[in-house]
């Protein structure tokens, strides 16, 4: 399936109504997933939060348990939605705080310990999501795979405008980010470009996007003095 034939609009509004449901008494963080099989079905799902974290669930594995409920299928597109979280809600507002200055933010009142121990606890059930997802397309599961993926996210995170310091990002950024780097991943690999030279390619966008970032943090300081 074509991405342009997707409805990301409906993917979307399915997300955003799933994650009216979670329930996260703890973290205080909804999260809605919503994916789109090949054969056109509408999957969703939310995030369960329990006392014993180990055991906690997140929106992504709701959605894969509704997939295989309702007969399962190929995910051909996933959204999930944590931007309203970032954006609208103190728990976001904490991380762009600690991000910005751990110590200041401390001061104002953020809980830091308590906000770092729900982003990693966040950021590893994402990255399981990612393996899982990895794991069903490759049919196969082994150590390596993934490995050398780490150039590509942090290229799109830096192309995406994040400060490599920290307090300054968007998901939206990440998203066009990831978009860029998969064009031209694609590009590279369509035009027969050799393996060595496609990462020389992805070191060589990190070490721009950094520099912008850089030299608009530099700025910032300056024009603030």
């Amino acid at each position: 399936m074509d991405p342009t034939d997707i409805d990301w609009d409906d993917l979307l509004a399915e997300a955003i109504e799933a994650m009216k449901h979670a329930y996260c008494p703890y973290s205080n963080f909804p999260v809605g997933a919503a994916g789109l099989t090949a054969d056109g079905w509408l999957v969703s799902g939310c995030n369960v939060e329990n006392a014993g974290y180990g055991v906690t669930l997140c929106a992504e594995c709701g959605m894969v348990s509704d997939l295989i409920r309702s007969g399962g299928g190929t995910l051909v597109a996933v959204v999930a939605v944590a931007f309203v979280v970032t954006r609208y809600t103190m728990f976001g507002r904490s991380l762009y705080a600690i991000g910005g200055d751990e110590s200041a933010a401390a001061r104002v009142g953020f809980k830091v310990r308590a906000t770092k121990f729900w982003l990693y606890v966040i950021v590893g059930i994402i990255a399981a999501l990612a393996g899982m997802v990895r794991t069903c397309a490759m049919g196969q599961m082994h150590p390596t795979n993934l490995l050398g993926m780490e150039m590509m996210v942090i290229a799109a995170v830096v192309l995406g405008g994040t400060a490599i310091t920290g307090g300054k990002g968007s998901l939206t950024g990440v998203m066009l980010g990831t978009l860029l780097i998969v064009i031209v991943q694609n590009s590279m690999i369509l035009m027969g470009i050799e393996t060595f030279w496609q990462g020389f390619a992805l070191g060589l966008l990190i070490i721009v996007g950094t520099g912008v970032s850089a030299l608009q943090v530099m700025r910032g300081r300056r024009n603030a003095a």
